[in-house]
């Protein structure tokens, strides 16, 4: 009896730890930030690096730019497993063979011979023409063409203005205009918690002439990215013609909860499901 008591009560703890280990992964999952982060540099050649990782770096997706050549893959648990891919390099010759007509033997030869053109035009086989049909000096040998139906034009039209009412019939319901706004705020709610961050930005640019130069310097000067010490940008205005160099870091995050949270308010709301079922019958 007691071993049977101590294989329930093994079967419990691996139970109850299975349960804490998924509500922890969920918990991971949903409030630890997504991070993203693009860095760049361009001296003689220009490099480009965007990647995607959790909290801990589990799991991670990039794509990096680098010689001329594209490379991209995902690495899990910090690298031990991992999978990567390459565009871009040079490729070597075509592995193709020219195709070769194989030799025919000699009767298959003659076959495939052209008919030898007459000597003269007088040995051709001349065929008879065909009697053509009598008609008046005044006859139109051009038909009319046939008048234009109105009625058919505006049945190809109604379909497009049934449409057009449809849509505006939909955006003028109470109903619909305030799944709109639910949609239209959640929608500008999640671009602001994943709007980028400038970590660092250092270069130099020209744009060609010194007056178009001086205009972008100010409109850089009023944004307010470049009031907060991490960006040094030097204008060139002796430079005729056109570059930018120097390197950024650029990084932002989102925890999936609020996206998971707008997304159960945007499946509750009866408004919502309303409109895109109007949506989809257009």
């Amino acid at each position: 009896m007691w071993i049977i008591i101590f294989i329930l009560k093994i079967l419990g703890i691996l139970l109850a730890a299975a349960f804490a280990l998924i509500i922890l992964a969920l918990a991971y999952l949903l409030f630890a930030p997504v991070t993203y982060r693009a860095t760049g540099e361009r001296q003689t050649e220009a490099g480009l690096e965007l990647a995607g990782y959790d909290l801990l770096r589990l799991i991670k997706v990039y794509i990096v730019y680098e010689k001329k050549h594209w490379r991209y893959g995902v690495r899990l648990l910090w690298g031990l497993f991992g999978k990567e891919r390459r565009r871009g390099e040079d490729e070597g010759p075509s592995s193709e063979a020219p195709v070769v007509e194989p030799d025919l033997p000699e009767p298959n030869r003659k076959a495939h011979k052209k008919p030898a053109k007459p000597a003269h035009k007088s040995d051709e086989i001349r065929k008879p023409r065909e009697p053509r049909e009598p008609r008046e000096p005044d006859q139109d040998i051009t038909e009319p063409e046939p008048p234009e139906d109105i009625g058919s034009k505006q049945k190809h039209n109604d379909p497009e203005a049934g449409r057009l009412k449809k849509i505006q019939m939909m955006l003028s319901h109470p109903g619909n205009q305030r799944a709109m706004s639910l949609l239209w705020n959640g929608g500008i709610g999640l671009l602001y918690r994943i709007r980028p961050h400038i970590k660092k930005v250092d270069g130099s640019f020209s744009t060609g002439a010194p007056d178009t130069t001086g205009e972008l310097v100010g409109a850089i000067s009023m944004l307010p990215a470049a009031h907060g010490g991490r960006v040094h940008l030097n204008p060139d205005f002796e430079s005729e013609k056109p570059y930018a160099t120097g390197n950024f870091d650029v990084y932002g995050s989102l925890r999936l909860w609020f996206v998971a949270a707008f997304a159960v308010r945007v499946i509750a709301s009866r408004d919502c499901r309303r409109l895109y079922r109007q949506a989809r019958q257009l």
